[in-house]
């Protein structure tokens, strides 16, 4: 048998084990949202969102920072801002991007959810559906990772 095959075998084997490791991170990744108002303005309002994000596996991982869409009643009404930076998340560990800010102009609180918008005239809990997308990097590039859920505004 050659070196040749044998590297080859080996390698083979490291990408499958990395390849795997990496399928088992994106299935276990938690992402755990919160939010509050950050500011009320006359353009609209601002909304802070926190991303914690845990890695219950033993694979490491950077992923791009999160971009957020915030959405009412599967409508989008606005989104943050994309940030071309990384994120590290250690192996059996948790990061923390803090203070996404998201503008909610009021145009689209009022043509999209007039209950939303007296709900904060109010001063109500709001609740809305935030989605993170973001992409971890890998050695075969970026792969998309998204999760939704509904977070309360107070």
């Amino acid at each position: 048998m050659s070196w040749g095959w044998i590297l080859g075998g080996a390698a083979a084997l490291g990408t499958g084990i990395y390849l795997y490791r990496l399928n088992n991170f994106s299935q276990n990744l938690e992402t755990l949202l919160n939010g509050r108002i950050h500011k009320i303005g006359f353009d609209g309002i601002t909304t802070a969102i926190n991303a914690q994000l845990k890695n219950p596996t033993k694979t490491g991982v950077t992923i791009k920072f999160p971009f957020v869409k915030i959405m009412y009643n599967g409508k989008t009404l606005a989104t943050s801002q994309s940030v071309n930076q990384d994120v590290k998340i250690p192996q059996f560990g948790e990061a923390l991007v803090s203070d996404i800010m998201v503008k909610l102009p009021y145009s689209a609180l009022l043509l999209n959810a007039a209950e939303l918008y007296n709900n904060i005239r109010e001063q109500k809990p709001i609740v809305i559906q935030a989605k993170v997308t973001t992409y971890i990097k890998t050695l075969a590039g970026l792969q998309p990772y998204e999760s939704t859920q509904n977070i309360t505004l107070v």
